[in-house]
């Protein structure tokens, strides 16, 4: 389990655990001398939690009718333990610190962590997962043309280490990624780049990763799902309440929750995949795009 989903996973105990005991946030946080609203942070996953807080709680928690057994105490410390470990991309807290990863850019980084599967719709530009080194390149190149060059080499090499989910051990990440067939023939840099880029998208359809699905949308593929704009599912094997939409725009990201917003987007992304090119029409479809380079 990473640290985020530690986090929420603790949380979660922990409330479950001082309701049980009939306690209040101002009464759990009165022997710590901790307030009301950083109990209630620590509940919602929020702050990396100190052991000695926690161990506090659970202290507070047994002097109350049930009390908490020896399997309680050792999974609520374990699952603080394991939300104060060090992540994949510590070693680019340079890059998250920085104007390159915005903060909602940041927040989609660690869900994406701790997602078990992703669907995912991209009308204009490869996906970050399935984009090769010098695609990223060119996108940080355009994107962000008054940082220094080291600054966007640092971004590539934290974008690249993103992928590690696809081939994390034990349980790989599953993603789904609906292309628009534009984004095949988007001159994201020169013939080598889209050259290089294409062929790799061409590998992962042909014999990639088994937990890895791409498909083409034909350019002429018009439906609701199609209008609107790039958009993602990502659902958590741990924590199903968790499950998202997640909508990005120019200035700003959006993540939906409920229900009934998950229901439509689930049922958008199956429209897609119904409607896109199938494995074979998809590899056709980027084999074309590559002789069109040449």
């Amino acid at each position: 389990m990473s640290p985020t989903a530690a986090r929420r996973r603790l949380g979660a105990v922990l409330r479950e655990f001082r309701e049980r005991a009939g306690l209040t946030l101002d009464d759990a946080g009165k022997p710590l001398q901790r307030s009301a609203a950083t109990i209630s942070r620590l509940e919602n996953g929020k702050v990396k939690p100190r052991l000695i807080d926690v161990g506090a709680l659970i202290d507070l928690f047994d002097e109350t009718t049930p009390g908490v057994s020896d399997d309680e105490r050792a999974l609520v410390l374990g699952l603080a333990a394991d939300s104060r470990r060090e992540t994949w991309f510590s070693p680019f807290r340079d890059v998250l610190a920085g104007t390159m990863v915005s903060e909602h850019g940041r927040r989609y980084m660690e869900f994406e962590t701790d997602a078990d599967t992703i669907q995912n719709y991209e009308p204009d530009l490869v996906p970050g997962l399935l984009q090769t080194p010098t695609y990223t390149e060119q996108i940080a190149a355009r994107f962000y043309p008054d940082h220094e060059i080291e600054q966007r080499r640092r971004f590539v090499e934290f974008r690249s280490a993103r992928q590690n989910v696809l081939t994390r051990k034990p349980s790989p990440l599953k993603l789904h990624a609906v292309l628009g067939e534009q984004v095949l023939r988007r001159a994201v840099g020169d013939v080598e780049v889209m050259r290089t880029q294409l062929k790799a998208l061409a590998h992962n359809v042909r014999n990639g990763l088994p937990n890895v699905t791409i498909q083409v949308a034909p350019a002429a593929l018009l439906t609701r799902a199609t209008i609107g704009g790039a958009f993602v599912v990502m659902s958590f094997a741990d924590a199903q309440d968790d499950d998202l939409v997640y909508l990005e725009g120019r200035s700003g990201a959006d993540y939906l929750y409920g229900e009934g917003e998950l229901a439509t987007y689930r049922g958008y992304f199956t429209e897609l995949a119904d409607l896109a090119l199938d494995q074979e029409g998809s590899l056709a479809a980027i084999e074309e795009a590559l002789k069109e380079l040449a």
